[in-house]
């Protein structure tokens, strides 16, 4: 029996990160992006249209709601990723 792993994906931006993790077996249940063109191009990629992506500033979201739109509880996550890079850029701008 293969054991299908999820993941949140934050910062997600038009789901670079999460296509490969799909290739590599992870279901993406959800993501954060605060850039809208950047979820429309995430949501119109066939593999990854039925995440269920927060169009919102991650800075005003707390776990629980990224979770509640997971579908997963706490303890049952196994991949959260964050792509740091951006929230340095985000910084110096």
């Amino acid at each position: 029996m293969r054991i299908k792993y999820e993941a949140i994906d934050i910062f997600s931006g038009c789901g670079g990160v999460s296509c490969g993790l799909s290739l590599a077996g992870f279901k993406v249940k959800s993501a954060v992006e605060i850039e809208k063109n950047a979820v429309d191009i995430y949501l119109n990629y066939v593999p990854l249209s039925k995440v269920k992506v927060l169009n919102k500033d991650v800075c005003n979201l707390s776990g629980e709601q990224v979770l509640k739109a997971a579908k997963i509880k706490k303890d049952d996550i196994y991949l959260l990723v964050v792509h740091l890079v951006r929230i340095f850029l985000d910084k110096i701008r």
